[in-house]
């Protein structure tokens, strides 16, 4: 993997992550907010998946149950979705 490509995905990682995070948001703390599909969200997260094996990073995402309040990125992805 060249360092380009390496950052590329990277970068898309980061995004889905907080893509994912704030889908959970919506769909536990505020569900009367539209949300995506569960087609959609079930696709974004094979491809999160996937990158987690590339780039050796650890899954955050899948193995969150529920909505832990007090972490600091949930606490963020709240402020983000009722600021929508």
């Amino acid at each position: 993997m060249t360092t380009k490509s390496f950052y590329k995905r990277e970068i898309e990682f980061l995004k889905l992550s907080w893509f994912l995070l704030e889908a959970k948001v919506r769909y536990y703390l505020y569900p009367e907010i539209d949300n995506i599909s569960d087609a959609e969200y079930d696709k974004k997260e094979r491809r999160y998946l996937s990158l987690c094996k590339q780039l050796y990073r650890l899954n955050t995402i899948q193995s969150m149950v529920g909505i832990d309040q007090t972490r600091p990125s949930v606490q963020a992805a709240i402020n983000k979705v009722m600021n929508e």
